[in-house]
């Protein structure tokens, strides 16, 4: 039997779809979520930006990972892809900034200037 010593804890994260009409850009996800570019906190926007893009793959419509999700957003994403959008999914982890925690840790929906983003929350 082995007994572990160390710091021992569960990690938790947010599993996102993002649905774009070409590729994932930074101006267009600010432009999305309403950050103008002389805001004080653009810099925790385009971390996020940075972690999302960081931790996305490319998806189709038959991908397992989609199902974690409302009927609601795997019919999007179904009719995205028939359409020729792009699909992204991944995961947020709460190791990283203070920010991103929180992100993980609030589910969040952004659907404005051609870019859908459904977060949900897992705890792995």
């Amino acid at each position: 039997m082995k007994i572990k010593h160390d710091f021992v804890t569960n990690s938790s994260s947010t599993s996102f779809i993002i649905i774009v009409n070409d590729a994932f850009k930074k101006d267009d996800f600010l432009k999305a979520v309403g950050i103008d570019k002389e805001s004080e906190i653009i810099c925790l926007f385009e971390e996020l930006y940075q972690s999302l893009s960081r931790n996305e793959k490319i998806v189709d419509d038959k991908d397992i990972a989609i199902y974690q999700f409302t009927a609601e957003t795997q019919k999007r994403v179904k009719e995205s892809l028939k359409k020729g959008k792009k699909v992204f999914h991944g995961k947020l982890n709460d190791d990283e900034s203070l920010f991103i925690c929180h992100c993980v840790y609030t589910s969040f929906e952004i659907e404005s200037n051609g870019i859908y983003i459904d977060a949900i929350i897992n705890i792995i």
